[in-house]
């Protein structure tokens, strides 16, 4: 129950305000340490406000096999050219877009996959600026694999 709690507050806080975890306290009748121990375990949640602008790279294999890490301290540095102090750059562990590396989350709503670096330090211009930002549509042409018979399967025929 206190997870789900949590969810919604940050839902409409954009993260977790310690007066709401202490109110939440009280509704649940737990004692407060018990949630912030939820809170603080789930990487999801957050304790502090969050900046205007968050980026997230993801960091696991596909995407680090495309230079996830490189992109990641490049668009920190562009963050830090054009945010002033508004733009945080991080990684997180998979988003789901191993088709397309590298994948990057903006503001937890916008995923972006395959993209030139170029093309994701405008979207960040553009989230700094508040600008609508564009949304990516899914790609589901074929990826042009063409599975092949080994060499078992053609002795196999070839018995036949």
């Amino acid at each position: 129950m206190i997870v789900q709690e949590l969810r919604l507050i940050q839902e409409r806080c954009g993260y977790l305000p310690h007066h709401e975890m202490r109110l939440l306290a009280e509704r649940l009748r737990v004692p407060l340490h018990r949630v912030h121990e939820v809170a603080s375990f789930y990487p999801l949640y957050r304790l502090q406000q969050p900046p205007a602008v968050d980026v997230k790279v993801c960091r696991d294999m596909a995407c680090h096999l495309r230079g996830a890490e490189r992109l990641q301290q490049s668009l920190a540095a562009h963050g830090r050219e054009v945010g002033d102090g508004q733009v945080e750059v991080g990684g997180v562990s998979c988003l789901g877009q191993c088709d397309r590396p590298v994948a990057v989350m903006v503001n937890d709503h916008h995923i972006y996959r395959g993209m030139s670096e170029s093309e994701l330090r405008t979207i960040i211009t553009k989230a700094v600026n508040r600008d609508r930002l564009p949304h990516q549509k899914p790609d589901s042409s074929p990826k042009g694999w063409k599975i092949v018979k080994g060499d078992n399967e053609k002795k196999r025929e070839n018995r036949n």
